[in-house]
């Protein structure tokens, strides 16, 4: 059968209007590409191999028709049972329903051998629960993946008992290594929901990384957090983690309290990215718990740390943070965030050049200061003082705007000085817009 033909007969019924075939492109490195468009729609579906490793994309624009999309659902992914990864994304596409979705998870359950599935329903706001039903029921089957990617952000309709039925459904999975969960702004989820999903995933102590985002859902507290926590300790071969709440405001100091003593146990874990954005109840005593379970993680090589907007941390927070990262050997990589932390002065600049002065292989510094309006001149002198003594610092983001008492000239001077660091090869410096 013809490269062709084996299209035509995969992509099912009413998808044969427009079709092109590309191969040998030399562009793709010895990848075979077999396209098919829907040129009334603008709609894609993508079918790679290389060698045993087979991949599947279905994607479409955001002009997409009702009875567009509902023929990319309906596509026929059963052809073939040694499809290794899928990609199904409808990212932006508002006049999604339940009716399409369904076909989506008819498919799933038969693709057996499937290894990598990454589903982006990203702002589908109209489709419901019975939606999440269907993918968790496609997802029940699918018991060799590796790795799960599922975005549902801005997915209004998505419940409690939506995520507690996708828990479920990864109950019957072997071993997933990695695991993407995007729940940003699903303002109905709660603690109930959020704990019923992480404690799922605690029979996968092998997983090397995690992604994790709750931001915007307002009904998060510190009960929620805490069973989060507890569950962590599990995965000891954890290498990456990342936590986002951003704007979960009923997590306060307590919450962190669990969250500490249990990521201290994460030994072996090199990233590490923590995100409480505008949960305004977190003071310098969160920092220090944070920095109580920093320290003990030997092989950190890189920290990303936002408090936004976090009102209440002070000065002395940043002391706290900081004080020991001389300890980790082999840090390189920095990313500090407290936009619109008011209450920081030139005091907590020194704080964070003297303790940037102690980390010997920073190959990366990302600092975020912004409308920090009692940052003065000589705060930003703290921060180009630390900067002189680094033979190894490669990349350089800097964020100072609105911080009105800081002067033109030393703005002026302190962007050159930085530029002159002889290693430095990226330079990102922000004063009110201009870089």
């Amino acid at each position: 059968m013809t490269s062709e033909s084996m299209l035509h007969e995969n992509l099912g019924p009413g998808l044969e209007s427009g079709q092109t075939v590309e191969r040998d492109n030399p562009e793709m490195s010895g990848l075979y590409k077999h396209e098919a468009h829907l040129n009334a729609s603008n709609l894609a579906l993508y079918l790679v191999k290389r060698n045993q490793t087979h991949a599947y994309k279905i994607s479409g624009e955001k002009t997409a028709t009702e009875e567009s999309i509902m023929r990319m659902s309906k596509a026929d992914l059963s052809f073939s049972n040694k499809i290794r990864k899928l990609d199904i994304d409808y990212s932006g596409f508002y006049q999604m329903k339940d009716k399409e979705i369904k076909y989506i998870g008819r498919n799933l359950k038969r693709l057996t051998s499937l290894q990598t599935i990454s589903i982006n329903f990203s702002r589908c706001i109209k489709i419901s629960e019975k939606s999440f039903n269907s993918v968790a029921e496609g997802l029940r089957r699918l018991i060799s993946l590796h790795e799960i990617n599922l975005n549902f952000h801005e997915c209004w309709e998505v419940t409690n008992a939506s995520i507690i039925n996708i828990s479920k459904s990864l109950r019957t999975i072997k071993s997933i290594k990695t695991i993407n969960l995007n729940f940003h702004a699903c303002n109905k989820i709660t603690d109930k929901g959020m704990t019923n999903i992480i404690q799922s995933l605690k029979r996968f102590p092998a997983t090397h990384t995690m992604n994790v985002s709750f931001s915007y859902c307002s009904k998060i507290t510190n009960k929620g957090l805490n069973k989060i926590s507890q569950t962590l300790q599990r995965f000891t071969s954890l290498h990456t983690i990342s936590l986002n709440f951003n704007n979960c405001p009923k997590i306060t100091d307590e919450g962190l309290v669990p969250l500490s003593e249990n990521l201290k146990k994460l030994t072996i874990l090199n990233q590490i990215s923590l995100k409480f954005p505008s949960c305004k109840n977190i003071t310098d005593t969160g920092l220090n718990l944070i920095n109580q379970s920093l320290k003990r993680l030997a092989s950190l090589k890189e920290i990303s740390l936002n408090f936004t907007n976090c009102t209440k941390i002070s000065d002395e927070g940043l002391r706290k943070l900081i004080e020991n990262f001389d300890r980790l050997t082999y840090l390189n990589s920095i990313s500090l965030n407290f936009f619109l932390c008011d209450r920081i002065t030139d005091e907590g600049m020194e704080y964070i050049g003297e303790g940037l002065k102690k980390i010997a292989k920073l190959n990366d510094l990302n600092l975020s200061f912004c409308w920090c309006g009692k940052i003065t001149d000589q705060g930003l002198n703290n921060i180009h003082e630390s900067l002189k003594g680094f033979v190894s610092l490669q990349s350089i983001s800097l964020y100072f705007s609105h911080c009105s008492k800081i002067t033109e000239k030393a703005r002026k001077n302190f962007r050159q000085d930085v530029k002159d660091l002889g290693s430095v090869n990226i330079v990102k410096i922000n004063f009110d817009g201009d870089d």
